[in-house]
């Protein structure tokens, strides 16, 4: 991935702490735009609203990316993937957002809050950005979802 002024992310969070400031950190050192959700900005602790909202300023084309935050990051996940043309995964570990990226061409990393260990998660966070979507066997079925968009 290119990391400079012209890639910009869509990020939610249900809550500010320690954690997701570190992850706007590494946005901002590797040269990303950051576009905050309303959600996020307001604090809501709502996770269905802060991955919709994150996953909407990607389909739409606002942002080239998300990163979507919620005390599991399941729920964010579930919630972003309901948006058409949003492929959210839930990431726990760098292998899991590599693999997403390069098979599934995922554009909404969801993370989790609580429990999280702070090195892991910056260490996600680098591999699903720096992880270009792969090309060969599984772009028939990304493809099929793009055409089926949402359920």
């Amino acid at each position: 991935m290119i990391h400079n002024n012209s890639m910009k992310v869509a990020f939610g969070t249900v809550a500010e702490t320690a954690l997701t400031k570190n992850v706007v950190k590494i946005l901002v050192q590797l040269g990303y735009q950051i576009q905050f959700v309303k959600s996020s900005a307001q604090n809501s602790g709502n996770w269905a609203d802060v991955g919709r909202e994150v996953a909407e300023e990607v389909a739409q084309g606002n942002c080239n990316m998300g990163i979507a935050i919620c005390w599991t990051g399941n729920g964010v996940s579930i919630a972003a993937n309901r948006v058409g043309g949003a492929r959210a995964a839930f990431c726990p570990a760098p292998r899991d957002a590599i693999d997403a990226r390069r098979w599934h061409h995922s554009n909404v990393l969801a993370l989790r809050l609580k429990p999280a260990n702070s090195a892991v998660t910056k260490a996600t966070v680098k591999a699903w950005l720096r992880t270009d979507p792969g090309e060969g066997k599984h772009q028939a079925s990304v493809r099929k979802l793009e055409s089926q968009g949402s359920y």
